[in-house]
This record gives C-alpha cells, structure tokens and sequence, in this order.
C-alpha cells in the first residue's frame, strides 16, 4: 500500500509540473493590447488608452498578427529561443520573426513585455485582453 501511494505521489507531482511548464511555455498566446512604448533616441515613454485598442498583437503558437486601428499590418510565423539578450547576462526568451527581427519576450502578471533587441530601440507592454 505505501508504495502504491508513493507511486500515486510520485506520478502526480510529474503531471503537475509538466503542466506547469507547458502552461508557461504558452503564456504568450493570446490577445494583447499595447498600453506603453517607450525607448528610441529620445528615450520617451508614450502610454495608450487600452480601451481604444488602438495597437493589438494576437499571438497564437505558430504565428504573430499585428493589428492597427483594427486593420491587420502582418502576419508571420515566429520562434523563442533561449539567448543573450542586452539587458541580462543571462539568458532569456527571445522572440524572432526574421533574421533581423529580434526581441525578448516576457510574461508577468498579464502583462506582455517585448524589447527590441538593439540599443535605442523600443520596449513595448502589452495588457492581455480578456
């Protein structure tokens, strides 16, 4: 009986964190609205009105559509990898959409954070939209 329950134990704790990791690996799935871009030469940070949903990205496993003004600029596929990114000596996620379309990509708190991958570009947020 003890080792069926440590089997049980041992197999539930598996499962839990495979899904753990699938559910993190997917977490940028979804609709994101941008609420802030903030960067460029002069560094300034412009905020927008999420309710207007004025720049929208829906990102699904395989491909990433940006939307302006509710009209579709681009769709392509993507990929995140692991790599050295400007702002941490160690390794993150990268977002790639073409040989020289890179950005790291960050999920916390239903919030979408992409930094353009070279110096004075851009850091975008992104809301997740429910």
């Amino acid at each position: 009986m003890k080792k069926f329950l440590l089997l049980l134990l041992i197999l539930n704790l598996t499962y839990a964190c495979t899904t753990m990791k699938n559910n993190s690996a997917q977490a940028h799935v979804g609709e994101w609205v941008l609420i802030q871009r903030s960067g460029g030469i002069t560094g300034q940070t412009v905020t927008f009105d999420p309710e207007k949903k004025q720049h929208i990205i829906k990102i699904t496993p395989s491909t990433l559509s940006v939307y302006e003004n509710s009209h579709k600029l681009s769709e392509k596929p993507y990929t995140i990898e692991k790599g050295t990114v400007i702002e941490s000596s160690e390794p993150q996620n990268i977002l790639k959409t073409g040989v020289m379309n890179k950005q790291s990509i960050n999920v916390e708190n239903e919030q979408l954070i992409l930094k353009a991958q070279c110096y004075d570009c851009f850091t975008e947020v992104y809301q997740r939209i429910k």
